[in-house]
C-alpha cells in the first residue's frame, strides 16, 4: 500500500474511514517496507468460549487499562459510609439506613470487579480488558461456582481441580514473603476471604437483593428480627422469652422477586423476601475487597513487564472469624400452581391488555379429601 493508492487528503489519519478506504495486501518474504502495520493476536476464552484478541499492541492496551483500575474507591466508600454508621445519632436513622444501603450496593460491584479480575487473570492474563469487556454475567458465575466447588475449568492454574488455595497461589506467585509461614499464613487468609466472598456471590438472594437495588431501587430499606422456638402445646405461641434469636438487624432489604407459575411461558407471581445484613462485616468487605484488588493489579502488572509492583495483606486475618453474613427469609403469602390459573396464551394477553378482558379474578375454593374423592 502507498500513498498514491488511496486519496487521504481529505480523510483523518488513522480514522475508521481512513481503513475503510485503504488498500492493503500482505509484504513478500523478505519484503523491506516502511508502511507496515503490525496487528497482534491472542488466543484466550470467557470460561469455555473461544476468543482472539486483534490489536497491535495488546500488552500496551493492558497495561493501560490495569493503570486504570482504583481498587482505593471500594475502601474509601466502605469507610464514608460506615462514618456515618458509627456517628450514633439518632437524628441520622433515615442516613444511616441510606449509609448502609450504599455500603451494601458497593459490596456486590466490588465482589463482581474482584471476581472478574480473579477470573481473568486465571484465563487470559495477556488481555485482561478483552476478557473483562467481552464476560457475561453467567459466565462469571458459572467460573466462580467451579472454583468454588472444585470443578474443571480451563485455566493457566496448572491443576484440573481448582480451588481458592490454587488461585492464591497463583495470585501471589510473584510476592516476597519473609519466610514460609508467612507465605502460607497470606495465602490462607486469602484463600480464606475469597471463599466468603464467593458464598455472598453465588447465593440466589444475593443477586436477587442487588437486581432490586440497582434496577430502580425497588426495596426498602431496614432489617427484622426472627425468633424461632417449639410450643408447648400446638397452636399457643411461645413467649418471647423461650424463643431463640436467629437473625436480629436494624439493617437489610425488603424486596420483591418473580415466580414462574409452573413451565407457563407467559405467567408470573411475586414473593416478599427479606434480608439481614451486618454493615461492619460489608465495610470490612470493601476494605478486603479493595485489597485483593489491589494485588491482583499487582500480579496482571507484572505478568505484563512492570518490574516493580506492591502487594498488600492485613497483618492479622482472625477478623474473619466475626464474619456474620447475611440471612434471608421468604415471605409465602401463597403459592401459585398452574392448576390454580387460566392458562392465557401469548396473543390472549396481547389481544385485549388494553381492554376489559386484561383483569379479573378466579375463584377457587379449597376442600377437605373426603370432599375431594366425592366430586370424582
Amino acid at each position: 500500500m502507498t500513498d498514491e493508492d488511496i486519496d487521504t487528503s481529505d480523510i483523518a489519519p488513522l480514522s475508521e474511514e481512513f481503513f475503510a478506504k485503504a488498500q492493503w495486501r500482505e509484504p513478500e518474504s523478505n519484503e523491506i517496507v516502511s508502511n507496515v502495520l503490525n496487528l497482534q493476536y491472542r488466543f484466550f476464552v470467557v470460561d469455555e468460549r473461544p476468543l482472539c484478541i486483534w490489536d497491535k499492541d495488546i500488552r500496551q492496551k493492558t497495561l493501560k487499562f490495569l493503570e486504570t483500575i482504583d481498587p482505593g474507591y471500594f475502601d474509601y466508600i466502605g469507610n464514608v459510609h460506615w462514618q456515618t454508621l458509627s456517628q450514633g445519632d439518632k437524628s441520622t436513622d433515615k442516613e444511616s439506613q441510606y449509609a448502609a444501603l450504599a455500603l451494601r450496593t458497593t459490596y456486590s460491584q466490588a465482589l463482581e470487579t474482584l471476581f472478574a479480575l480473579i477470573c481473568a487473570a486465571i484465563q487470559a492474563p495477556w488481555c485482561v480488558p478483552a476478557w473483562i469487556n467481552t464476560y457475561k454475567n453467567e459466565e462469571l458465575r458459572k467460573l466462580v461456582e467451579k472454583i468454588h466447588t472444585q470443578k474443571s475449568i480451563s485455566s493457566l492454574l496448572g491443576v484440573e481441580s481448582p480451588t481458592w488455595s490454587s488461585v492464591c497461589a497463583f495470585i501471589f506467585q510473584h510476592c516476597h514473603f519473609e519466610n514460609e509461614a508467612q507465605k502460607s499464613a497470606v495465602q490462607a487468609g486469602f484463600a480464606q476471604i475469597w471463599s466468603y466472598f464467593a458464598q455472598d456471590f453465588l447465593d440466589k438472594g444475593h443477586s436477587e437483593e442487588y437486581n432490586s437495588i440497582k434496577h430502580g431501587l425497588r426495596v426498602r430499606s431496614g432489617g427484622f428480627k426472627l425468633s424461632v422456638g417449639i410450643p408447648d402445646e400446638p397452636g399457643v405461641p411461645l413467649p418471647a422469652d423461650k424463643m431463640e434469636i436467629v437473625s436480629d438487624s436494624e439493617f437489610g432489604s425488603s424486596f420483591l422477586v418473580k415466580e414462574k407459575i409452573g413451565r407457563e411461558k407467559y405467567h408470573i407471581y411475586l414473593k416478599e423476601k427479606h434480608r439481614n445484613w451486618n454493615p461492619k462485616d460489608i465495610a470490612l468487605g470493601l476494605r478486603l475487597a479493595s485489597i485483593s484488588i489491589s494485588n491482583i493489579q499487582s500480579t496482571l502488572q507484572f505478568m505484563n513487564g512492570v518490574s516493580e509492583v506492591k502487594f498488600k495483606y492485613p497483618a492479622d486475618f482472625t477478623a474473619l472469624n466475626q464474619w456474620e453474613g447475611f440471612t434471608t427469609i421468604t415471605t409465602h403469602e401463597i403459592q401459585i400452581l398452574p392448576k390454580f390459573i387460566i392458562p392465557f396464551t401469548k396473543e390472549e394477553i396481547l389481544s385485549g391488555y388494553k381492554t376489559t378482558k386484561s383483569f379479573g379474578v378466579r375463584k377457587i375454593i379449597f376442600v377437605d379429601q373426603e370432599e375431594a374423592a366425592n366430586t370424582d
